[in-house]
C-alpha cells in the first residue's frame, strides 16, 4: 500500500518510504481517547453542514466525500479514520497500521499533521488542531484523494511519478474547497503562480524525471524548497488535464491494476512519454511565469 503524510509539507525528513507527507512542529500530548470516524454518524445518512459551519471530522469528511464522489467522480474506499489527541498514540497507529520502523513514527508524529495507507486516514490532532477548519479541510482534501488513487490503481503500489501522484492531490483537494466555498480557487492560483515563479528564479524546477521516486520528490523539495514541489506539481498536472483531459488521468491511476512500467501507463493513458510531455510543459510554464 501507500502512505501520505499530512499537507503543507514544510519540512522532510531524507529516508526512502513509500509516500509519506511531512509537516510541522512537535508540541505537548494531551491525554483523549483516540475517537473512530466508525463511532459517529458519517454516510448518506449524516447531515450536510454549509462548509463554513464545518466544526468537526465527522462533517468535513464528509463534506469532502460528498465532492469527491460527486462532481469528481472518484471512488470512495471503505475506509477507517482515526483521530489521535496523543502524538505517542498517533506514534503507535503509525507503526501498527502503516508499518513504519518506530524511529520514523516518532519523527514524522513531531510534523505530520495526518496520514493514509493500508484503508485508514490517521489523524495526528495535536498539529491538526491548530489549523482553523478551512485550512483542515484542505489537509484532508489531499490525504483522502491519495486514498482514492489507491483504489483507483487497485491498492497497488503508487511509488512512480510522484509529480502526478502528489500534483493530483493538490489539484483536486483545491477543487474541493473551491465547491465548498471556503477557499477562492482563482485566489490560490495566483498565489501558488507567485511561488513558483520565485521558486524558478532561486534554485530553478526540476525535470520530471527528478520527481519521479519518492526518495527523488524528497530531496528535490529539500533542496529546492516546498514551492518547487506541491505547488510545482498542482500547475505541472493543471497542464496535464488541460492537454489530455481529467479522464485520462483517472485511467493512467486505473492502469496500475494490471502488472506493468509506470512508463506504459503513462504512454497509454496519455498517448506521449514523460520527456514527450517535457517538452510541451517546459513551453507552457514558460509561457505561465513570464
Amino acid at each position: 500500500g501507500m502512505a501520505s503524510w499530512g499537507s503543507a509539507a514544510r519540512s522532510t525528513p531524507a529516508y526512502e518510504m513509500p509516500p509519506w507527507r511531512p509537516c510541522c512542529s512537535p508540541v505537548a500530548p494531551s491525554a483523549r481517547r483516540p475517537w473512530n470516524i466508525d463511532d459517529g454518524q458519517h454516510g448518506p445518512g449524516a447531515t450536510p453542514v454549509a462548509a463554513s459551519g464545518i466544526r468537526s471530522y465527522p462533517q468535513a469528511v464528509q463534506a469532502i466525500v460528498d465532492v469527491l464522489a460527486g462532481p469528481l467522480g472518484l471512488p470512495i474506499p471503505a475506509y477507517r479514520m482515526e483521530v489521535h489527541s496523543d502524538p505517542a498514540e498517533f506514534e503507535q497507529a503509525l507503526v501498527r497500521h502503516l508499518g513504519v520502523s518506530a524511529e520514523t513514527a516518532r519523527q514524522a508524529a513531531g510534523f505530520a499533521k495526518a496520514a493514509v495507507g493500508s484503508r485508514r486516514i490517521l489523524v495526528n490532532d495535536t498539529l491538526m488542531s491548530r489549523d482553523a477548519w478551512p485550512e483542515r479541510l484542505l489537509t484532508l482534501a489531499h490525504e483522502m484523494v491519495h486514498a482514492t488513487q489507491l483504489e483507483l490503481a487497485g491498492h497497488q503500489s503508487l511509488v512512480r511519478n510522484q509529480w502526478l501522484v502528489e500534483g493530483f492531490a493538490e489539484w483536486v483537494a483545491f477543487r474541493v474547497v473551491q465547491e465548498l466555498g471556503t477557499h477562492s480557487l482563482a485566489d490560490e492560483r495566483a498565489s501558488m503562480l507567485r511561488r513558483v515563479r520565485t521558486a524558478r528564479d532561486g534554485r530553478g524546477l526540476a525535470p520530471l524525471a527528478d520527481l519521479h521516486t519518492f526518495a527523488q520528490w524528497v530531496r528535490e523539495r529539500e533542496q529546492r524548497g516546498f514551492d518547487a514541489a506541491y505547488p510545482y506539481a498542482y500547475f505541472v498536472t493543471d497542464m496535464l488535464i488541460e492537454r489530455h483531459g481529467y479522464a485520462q488521468v483517472l485511467e493512467y491511476f486505473r492502469r496500475h491494476r494490471s502488472r506493468g512500467e509506470t512508463a506504459a501507463h503513462f504512454q497509454a493513458a496519455f498517448g506521449e512519454s514523460v520527456p514527450q510531455f517535457q517538452q510541451v510543459l517546459d513551453r507552457r510554464m514558460a509561457e505561465l511565469l513570464k
